[in-house]
C-alpha cells in the first residue's frame, strides 16, 4: 500500500529542506533560542511554565525538535508524528546532543492523517503545517479527541489578513522572475534576495532569508487556500468540550479591570467580533492604534475583510492563470481605498500604504508587460511604507479542554 504523504512533506523530503531549522551550538544561541520561545509560550500565551514539568505531550510536525527541547528541559515527555525522514534523524540527534533523548516516548515517522493512537495527553502542539491540509477540519477535530479532559491544545495558522502583504510581496516577486524569464529556483532565490534582503534583515527572526524565502517565494503550496482565519477555525470548536484559552496576536478584548467576582463568559460570536476588530492591526503588523471600533467593525468591518480576500484571491489567479486579462479587483480596490480613507481619515502612514498597494497592483495587472522586471523592482523600492511592513501573518492559539 502506498504511504500517504501531504503536499507540504512530500515538498519538504523531495527538497531535503529544514525551513525553520536554528543553530544551537553555542550557549548563547541556546539561550537566544529558549529565551524567544520561552517570550512566546509565556509571555504572549500566557501558559504557565510549570505545565511542562512531567506532561504528555504529542508534537505533531516538530521538525528537528529545536523548540521541543526548551519543553524537554522543563521535563515535558514527547510523542512525536514526524513524516520526514531527514527531519526525524536531525531531531533524534539534536536531543541526543542535549542529552534528553530519555524525555522521547516514541517517535512515529508517518503524516497526522495515518495516525492513530489510544490514548490521550496532557499538551498537543501543531506548528506551521494544520492549514496546509486539505481536511484540516477534520484533522483538528481528531486533534481535539486526543486532548486529556483539562489539557492544552496549541497550534498556529497562516491568518488571511495577516498574510495579506507578504502575499502580495510573493505574487510580485513571482512577477518579476516570470518577465524576467527566471524559472530556476536559484534565478528566483537571487530576485528575492535583491528585492527583499536588506529589509528581511530589519526583523528579528530565528532563521536564514534562504529558509524563509523557500518556505514562501518558492514553496509552491502558499495560496489562499492555505490560510485559515479565526473564524473557520472557531466553528470547529462551538458547542464544542473546549473554550478558548489565548492568542498572539491578542484577540480578546481585554476585561482586566472588571471585578474577579463577576464571571464574564465570551460567547463565540463575540470573540469572532474581537478578532474583526483587530484585522488592520493584523494587516499592518500591529503598528499604533489601528483597531476598528466597535461601530464601524459592525457597519463595513466584514466588507473590509471581503474585500482584502478577494484582492487574495486575485494574487492567486494572477499565479495560476497569469495571460488571463479578465483576472482584476479594480472595483474592490476603489472600494477598500474608500474605506481606508473613512477609517483612518488622520492617518496618513495607513492610507498612504494602500496607496502603494495600488500602485503594485496595477503593475501586476500591466497584461501588455509596459513594465519589464527591472522596473518592477524599482516600484517596489519606493514603496517605503510597504517594505517597513510585514503584517501579523502567524498566528498561535490556544484551546483548554474542560474538566469531565
Amino acid at each position: 500500500m502506498k504511504k500517504k504523504i501531504s503536499p507540504q512533506s512530500d515538498y519538504y523530503s523531495k527538497t531535503s529542506l529544514n525551513t525553520t531549522q536554528v543553530s544551537l551550538s553555542t550557549k548563547e544561541e541556546w539561550e537566544n533560542h529558549r529565551n524567544k520561545r520561552c517570550n512566546l509560550y509565556i509571555k504572549k500565551l500566557n501558559l504557565p511554565q510549570i505545565i511542562w514539568k512531567n506532561s504528555q505531550v504529542l508534537e505533531i510536525g516538530p521538525s528537528s525538535g529545536e523548540n521541543a527541547l526548551v519543553w524537554a528541559h522543563e521535563s515535558a515527555k514527547f510523542t512525536f508524528i514526524e513524516p520526514c525522514e531527514h527531519l526525524s534523524k536531525q531531531l533524534l540527534a539534536n536531543f541526543k546532543t542535549f542529552k534528553l533523548e530519555n524525555q522521547i516516548v516514541h517517535l512515529y515517522k508517518k503524516n497526522l492523517e495515518e495516525f492513530n493512537i489510544d490514548k490521550t495527553f496532557d499538551i498537543i502542539i501543531a506548528e506551521g503545517f494544520l492549514y496546509c491540509l486539505e481536511n484540516r477540519n477534520e484533522e483538528l477535530q481528531k486533534i481535539m479527541s486526543l486532548v486529556s479532559p483539562g489539557g492544552l491544545l496549541i497550534f498556529s495558522t497562516l491568518d488571511p489578513f495577516g498574510n495579506f502583504l507578504e502575499h502580495l510581496k510573493i505574487v510580485y516577486c513571482r512577477e518579476i522572475s516570470k518577465r524576467n524569464n527566471c524559472t530556476s529556483n536559484s534565478d528566483i532565490m537571487d530576485i528575492a534576495k535583491k528585492i527583499f534582503h536588506e529589509d528581511f534583515k530589519k526583523l528579528s527572526h530565528s532563521r536564514s532569508f534562504e529558509a524563509f524565502a523557500y518556505d514562501t517565494f518558492l514553496s509552491p503550496y502558499h495560496g489562499t487556500s492555505d490560510y485559515w482565519g479565526f473564524e473557520e477555525i472557531s466553528n470547529n470548536f462551538e458547542n464544542n468540550d473546549f473554550f478558548f484559552y489565548s492568542s498572539w496576536p491578542n484577540y480578546i478584548e481585554s476585561d482586566d479591570l472588571t471585578w474577579h467576582k463577576v464571571v464574564l463568559t465570551k460567547s463565540f460570536d463575540d470573540l469572532r467580533i474581537d478578532y474583526r476588530r483587530r484585522i488592520p492591526n493584523f494587516l499592518f503588523g500591529g503598528k499604533g492604534n489601528a483597531m476598528m471600533d466597535l461601530e464601524w467593525t459592525e457597519k463595513r468591518g466584514k466588507r473590509f475583510g471581503e474585500l482584502l480576500l478577494k484582492l487574495q484571491s486575485f494574487f492567486v489567479k494572477k499565479i495560476n492563470t497569469p495571460d488571463n486579462s479578465d483576472t482584476n479587483c479594480i472595483e474592490e480596490l476603489k472600494e477598500l481605498k474608500k474605506l481606508t480613507h473613512i477609517l483612518w481619515k488622520k492617518d496618513d502612514i495607513k492610507r498612504k500604504t494602500f496607496q502603494e498597494i495600488e500602485e503594485l497592483y496595477n503593475a501586476l495587472l500591466d497584461n501588455n508587460k509596459k513594465y519589464n522586471g527591472e522596473e518592477m523592482i524599482e516600484i517596489y523600492e519606493s514603496s517605503q511604507h510597504i517594505r517597513n511592513t510585514w503584517g501579523m501573518p502567524y498566528h498561535y492559539l490556544v484551546w483548554h479542554k474542560k474538566w469531565s
